[in-house]
């Protein structure tokens, strides 16, 4: 469990700077979320290609084995990204990125409605704090507008769907060991996610000058925090690796504190000190719905 609890930390601290240079890339041009989301998953699919040779389980099962899977996980993970990418258009990361821990608790609901999952007292009473943490993380502050808390919520459903289909993908490669066989879904599902990104490229704007460079930093990122995530889920399930991954809403909170008081307010705006330390505070309630579940 330790392995997985650590993954899905490191997959919280790249997703968190993912969003830093998402909302970088944004207020810098402009919002083009759009163009932001299509030429990330070209470069990243760039990654995908180069490191795929190396890393790919061998003996692959047949295609059809895999193929849906490998579909909704980046369907629904695209369709994910472009709502939040939304939300960034009106909202600072830091309010955003705790939000997305309301993914929990639909995760929860779906399991135990759909696949006959069970969860003790103490699971759920984590599943409530992390998901009261994020309600305060978010709110402490100035109110969010409506517009960004209904694309957040799209965001939270899409990944939900594409967080099951991630540990259906792994299990299909668990015969190569944890690393090689999360290297190799991720590798497939953004190969995929890059055609998509290379197909809707002819309907978007021409790229800016600029943009390309100001695209890989997100990409980098992102990609690495997947690499990560993948194997967290497959190593302690989509719930609990969820629960792990809202720490990501402290580390944003930290990341939006410096990049403020270094006087780019432009990527994250100015708190008052009292702000700060209710969504600290708020933060440290997802932490310890972090340790009761692993309790539980």
């Amino acid at each position: 469990m330790l392995t997985g609890v650590g993954l899905g930390f490191g997959a919280a601290i790249f997703q968190s700077g993912s969003y830093i240079c998402g909302r970088l890339f944004t207020s810098r041009f402009g919002g083009r979320a759009l163009v932001l989301l299509a030429m990330s998953h070209i470069i990243m699919a760039g990654f995908s290609l180069a490191i795929l040779p190396f890393c790919i389980a061998k003996q692959l099962p047949g295609l059809g084995v895999y193929l849906l899977n490998v579909v909704y996980c980046a369907g629904f993970y695209l369709a994910g990204q472009f709502c939040l990418f939304m939300a960034l258009r009106h909202a600072n990361a830091s309010r955003v990125s705790p939000l997305l821990g309301l993914k929990v608790f639909m995760l929860a609901v779906i399991g135990v409605a759909l696949m006959g999952q069970h969860f003790t007292f103490v699971q759920w009473a984590a599943i409530v704090m992390s998901i009261c943490g994020a309600y305060f993380l978010s709110y402490t502050g100035e109110r969010m507008s409506d517009v960004s808390i209904y694309w957040v919520l799209g965001a939270c459903l899409c990944y939900c769907i594409s967080d099951l289909n991630i540990k259906i993908i792994v299990k299909h490669f668990e015969y190569a060991g944890l690393m090689r066989a999360s290297m190799t879904s991720v590798c497939l599902t953004y190969i995929l996610c890059g055609a998509a990104g290379a197909a809707a490229m002819v309907w978007l704007p021409r790229p800016k000058p600029g943009m390309w460079a100001y695209s890989v930093p997100f990409a980098a990122t992102w990609f690495v925090s997947m690499i990560f995530l993948f194997a967290c889920f497959a190593e302690i399930g989509v719930v609990y690796g969820n629960i792990i991954q809202s720490s990501r809403g402290i580390i944003s909170v930290v990341l939006g504190a410096v990049i403020s008081s270094l006087g780019h307010v432009a990527i994250e705006q100015k708190v008052s000190r009292k702000v700060f330390l209710g969504r600290l505070a708020a933060a440290g309630l997802i932490t310890a719905a972090i340790a009761l579940y692993s309790l539980g």
